[in-house]
């Protein structure tokens, strides 16, 4: 199709759309360099000495506050009252699009920024595509417009590549997801888009998911785990780990100051040589002996007396560290241990393990009901590409579609294994069904094979079962057929009875 400019409509729009990726992307920005560990602290302590002033000391706290919540967040595949197909195609397009790879980033990103975006399309396969194409795209290129009644999306932008070329105009082009089509939009020598190409999509929904990390009323688009707490406790952290740098350099070696001192110790003599002044600058520089001063003024011998001034210690400053470091831990529901604080050389039982992470798994499990809404919304949208549309039988079909997570806990294999069997014991748990293996620590791989191995072992069990009835029966044809054939003797002497 030839080029064109965009409708009023579609115009406003995505003018919407680019207002909402502008008014974010300083907050985005900042976030980003606190995680990379990049940002740099602008109020320095004041007895930091000016020789190190340049001195950088990164804390990965924001980066351990984001991966540890998002490693107990596990999603898994989907469960359905209705047995369909459609779970099959679901897993079939999730496989080509390596998905586990892809929402992982999701998650991730959204947990640094509050919301990403997973986008949905035909792919090209003569360039090696999956027939549907899912890509992920974080808050810097990538936001949507969304009805806060229904939860869906109505409308999303995919900034794709925006460069400039030696020598030329900047280059901008862009995705624009729409109920019924997709444009790819790129700007020309005038700098005004156009719409390049227009695919229609055969449906309502708009292919866009965004993945939302505790969404709420007043923020729909969630808010990041790097809170404004957490980069104010890790600013004050680095201040002191600062301050602990220089006392270290500067303050801790011994100091020593010096009686009854006069100054020809420190000059240069008559014929040039050094006096002691180059070894007392070096704090590392050490006096074993000062010889005695003739003074002839007063003609009396002065001997220098040395006096050492006691060691500054380090502990307040460590001791600060660590309350810092108990102030992120609250905020971030990370236990101390993970933050690079230990807390005692005893080694911590199960239970104590388990009750240090029991806030980091109590937020996953909340986290996880934030995620479901976009999780759900996306097995539709690739379902959709994948049948041009859901019909009335297939949209029942999947009215009970729910996402499932693995359980955050660490848990025992023992100690669930055990469960899992009193469980089966006691009649609650069905043994050799998938809702029953799920329960043990094992991957959804290990669990759909030992299901069907012992769906083959029961059919196996079947068969001979029916092999070993159906002999039966033909043993009792044949018996009754001969008792109906032979002579009158004969079967008198089958009955046991003679003549």
């Amino acid at each position: 199709m030839a080029a064109r400019l965009l409708e009023p409509d579609e115009l406003r729009i995505l003018a919407r759309m680019r207002a909402q990726i502008s008014a974010q992307r300083a907050r985005n920005v900042k976030r980003d360099h606190y995680d990379d560990g990049e940002h740099i602290l602008q109020k320095l302590p004041v007895s930091i000495p000016d020789s190190m002033k340049d001195l950088r000391i990164p804390i990965g706290w924001p980066d351990k506050a984001c991966t540890a919540r998002a490693s107990r967040l596990k999603p898994s595949m989907y469960s359905n009252r209705v047995k369909t197909t459609l779970l099959d195609d679901l897993e079939e397009i999730f496989t080509a699009n390596q998905f586990t790879a892809i929402e992982r980033q999701a998650i991730r990103s959204a947990i640094r920024h509050g919301c990403s975006f997973v986008f949905t399309s035909r792919g090209d396969v003569a360039a090696g595509e999956p027939e549907e194409l899912m890509t992920v795209a974080d808050a810097h290129s990538a936001t949507a417009l969304v009805d806060r009644r229904t939860r869906r999306t109505v409308a999303a932008l995919e900034i794709v590549n925006v460069h400039t070329p030696p020598g030329g105009f900047p280059l901008d082009r862009q995705i624009m997801y729409l109920p019924g089509k997709t444009l790819v939009l790129e700007n020309g020598p005038d700098r005004r888009l156009r719409v390049q190409h227009e695919e229609p999509t055969y449906t309502t929904r708009v292919l866009c998911t965004p993945y939302v990390h505790d969404g709420s009323l007043q923020r729909p688009f969630g808010r990041s785990g790097i809170s404004r707490q957490l980069m104010g406790l890790t600013d004050l952290g680095v201040r002191t780990l600062m301050r602990f740098e220089s006392t270290s350099e500067f303050y801790s070696a011994p100091r020593v100051w010096m009686k009854s001192a006069v100054a020809e110790l420190f000059e240069k003599s008559p014929n040039g040589e050094d006096g002691i002044r180059a070894g007392w600058e070096p704090i590392i520089g050490a006096i074993l002996g000062l010889p005695e001063v003739f003074d002839e003024e007063t003609g009396q011998v002065i001997t220098p007396e040395l006096q050492q001034l006691p060691q500054v210690t380090m502990q307040p400053l460590s001791e600060g560290f660590r309350m810092i470091a108990g102030q992120v831990s609250g905020e971030t529901s990370v236990p101390l241990p993970y933050l690079g604080v230990v807390q005692d050389s005893n080694p911590t039982s199960a239970a104590a393990i388990q009750a240090s992470e029991q806030d980091l798994v109590n937020l996953a499990i909340y986290l996880q009901d934030s995620f479901d809404i976009g999780r759900r919304s996306l097995a539709l949208d690739v379902l959709t590409v994948r049948h041009g549309g859901l019909n009335a039988a297939q949209v029942k079909d999947l009215a009970t579609l729910k996402p499932r997570w693995d359980d955050p806990r660490t848990r025992s294999i023992i100690e669930q294994s055990q469960m899992v069997v009193q469980q089966v014991q006691a009649g609650n748990f069905q043994p050799g069904s998938e809702t029953t293996l799920r329960q043990l620590p094992i991957s959804e791989e290990d669990v759909q094979t030992f299901v069907q191995e012992a769906r083959t072992a029961q059919g196996t069990s079947r068969v001979s079962q029916l092999l070993a009835d159906l002999d039966a029966r033909e043993q009792a044809t044949v018996a009754t057929a001969v008792q109906q054939a032979a002579p009158p003797a004969l079967t008198a002497e089958v009955d046991g009875s003679v003549a």
